[in-house]
């Protein structure tokens, strides 16, 4: 080992302590930034727990609120729908609400009856089973008195229970100042609104209950203006809900559960009043709250108000909470925080200590291999250089190539093309690539196909085919096809090279059609020829065989003599077209 060598050893080892040194340090005020951190955190984690918990808690009761004022709403809905609604109807309808909603005390149909029908709607309460049915009123000691006449009365018609309110039927709410104060606002507002149930207010009386009342119109009656919802008007539906029945079932609207402990430390109050009436929260302050210098404990009284304006009157719900220290809940994890960020510090440096300890050997092997690498990739890149290279080629004398040439893959879709093929089908090379070859087909090859052929010997050399161009014009080819093989000898694909011999087909075509006609008309004149040469022959010889001169005779033999000739002269010709028909 060279002095050198020594000297990067020690300085090794002391950046070796020097980061050990950094880390340990490095973990501790880490772990003590956390530490505090998380002090931090868990006192604003228990005032935001709060608010949310409020929060949750006073909108569900609020969405409790609102969902008991949908049974007023779906009465009315039904009164609005049907032309006139039985005893027997409303109770049906109604007792499902009842029954089913916890927090609804009563329901009431409290119809406009002018004057002249009170006689009529008393004869159909009785009928209906209510004896003695009268529209009464109350004196003023509280007393029921019949209701002295008046031009509109406003009697509660039908209600449920009916059993428990039976001895409020007939009683004419109407003669309730705060009642017509009330009920004239929802008839013009056309919108729900609380009605005050005083003691002596001559209503039902209801523990722990508020009342509200909606308006009910005609069937299908324009409602838009006031003249048209006084014009309309046919009634009130009345509903009394229990207030606490509403504040112990709002909890199931929470979107999580909240903590069992907060839970228990969560108060919840609903009240409502005027809502021109200025708002106070009592002193309460969701800030306010009692802790040392460090931040470290606190008992807080947290309140949180929230307001909302349903049936014209504003209603306020508080959410209190008395929370305890929280010291004894943080204590824990902050100790927990401590012994494990020390102990991680510890297992950080060891881990730290073998990866710096590897560090010289991996260095050593990542040197060794880095020098494999440059090796490696330099002839990588000299193989890939020469590839290129032949690519380049190739591509290069398919393009320049006379004849064309296409491959497709085992799915028969071309893959690619050559300019000559594009300048002989009149196609581009978007609309050839991807396409199946059947494109170029004239027949269309169906699921044949001879280069994927397995009982086809391959190469394929010189086999006539047809295709046609884009225009549609047939092209007769001479081709040559064969496989194209992964290295696992797997077929991937196919290529065809395709020569054009349209010109060449179409001129054998027509020396065969000269050759035919040429024959036709041999064997025409031949016919036409002999059939006079024969009467020639046949009269000459006749002529021969009469008394003649010699003259006569001379002449006429030479005459039968050039026949004869001319005759054996067609002959040949004819027998030469045969010959040269095949």
């Amino acid at each position: 080992m060279t002095g050198e060598e020594k000297r990067i050893r020690r300085s090794h080892r002391w950046r070796r302590r020097i980061t050990l040194g950094i880390a340990i340090v490095t973990g501790l005020l880490l772990t003590a930034a956390v530490f505090v951190a998380f002090w931090k955190v868990e006192r604003r984690r228990a005032r935001e727990e709060f608010l949310n918990l409020a929060h949750q808690r006073q909108d569900a009761a609020y969405h409790a609120l609102m969902e008991r004022l949908f049974v007023l709403q779906a009465v009315r809905s039904m009164y609005m729908a049907s032309t006139f609604v039985e005893r027997s109807e409303f109770a049906t309808f109604t007792n499902l609400y009842i029954n089913r909603v916890p927090g609804v005390e009563g329901l009431w149909w409290v119809p406009r009856i002018p004057a002249s029908g009170r006689d009529e709607c008393e004869r159909l309460a009785r009928r209906d089973g209510i004896e003695a049915f009268a529209v009464f009123e109350h004196d003023a000691k509280g007393r029921p008195i019949p209701a002295s006449p008046r031009e509109i009365y406003y009697p509660v018609l039908y209600a449920q229970p009916q059993r428990e309110y039976r001895q409020f039927l007939g009683f004419d709410a109407g003669t309730l100042p705060s009642f017509r104060d009330v009920m004239r606002r929802a008839r013009d507002e056309n919108r729900t609104l609380v009605v005050q149930n005083e003691s002596n207010s001559g209503l039902p009386p209801l523990s722990d209950a508020v009342v509200f009342v909606t308006p009910v119109y005609q069937k299908g009656a324009e409602i838009l203006t006031v003249a048209e919802r006084r014009e309309h008007f046919l009634g009130l539906v009345m509903g009394g809900f229990r207030l606490s029945e509403i504040l112990l079932g709002e909890t199931t609207a929470y979107d999580t559960p909240p903590p069992p402990a907060a839970a228990q430390t969560v108060q919840v109050q609903l009240w409502d009043e005027p809502a021109d009436a200025p708002f106070r929260p009592n002193g309460c302050d969701v800030d306010a709250t009692k802790q040392n210098m460090w931040g470290f404990t606190f008992e807080p009284v947290w309140c949180s108000h929230r307001v909302y304006n349903v049936g014209g009157r504003r209603w306020v719900i508080r959410c209190t909470s008395v929370w305890h220290s929280v010291a004894s809940t943080i204590l824990p994890g902050g100790w927990g925080i401590l012994s494990g960020g020390v102990a991680l510090t510890a297992l950080l440096t060891a881990y730290l200590y073998g990866l710096l300890y590897r560090a010289e050997r991996v260095q050593n092997l990542v040197e060794k291999r880095t020098a494999e690498l440059k090796t490696e990739i330099f002839a990588r890149k000299q193989a890939e250089g020469s590839l290129l290279e032949s690519l380049s080629f190739r591509d290069k004398l398919l393009e320049i190539s006379l004849t064309g040439v296409f491959t497709v893959d085992s799915q028969r879709r071309i893959t690619s093309v050559n300019r000559a093929l594009l300048d002989m089908t009149g196609y581009t090379r978007d609309d050839l690539l991807g396409q199946s070859c059947s494109v170029l087909s004239c027949f269309g090859c169906g699921g044949h196909c001879n280069l994927f052929d397995t009982e086809q010997q391959h190469p394929i050399h010189n086999v006539e085919c047809v295709i046609r161009s884009k225009e549609g014009r047939r092209i007769i080819l001479r081709k040559n096809a064969d496989w194209i093989r992964d290295r696992d000898g797997v077929v991937v694909g196919g290529v065809e090279c395709l020569v054009d011999v349209t010109d060449l087909y179409k001129a054998k075509q027509d020396a065969e059609t000269a050759v035919e006609a040429k024959r036709e008309f041999l064997m025409r004149m031949s016919h036409e020829v002999r059939t006079p040469m024969n009467c020639v022959l046949g009269m000459t010889e006749l002529a021969l065989q009469t008394d003649l001169t010699e003259d006569q005779k001379r002449y006429l033999t030479l005459s039968r003599s050039s026949a004869e000739t001319l005759s054996r002269m067609v002959g040949d010709i004819l027998d030469y077209s045969n010959l040269e028909a095949g």
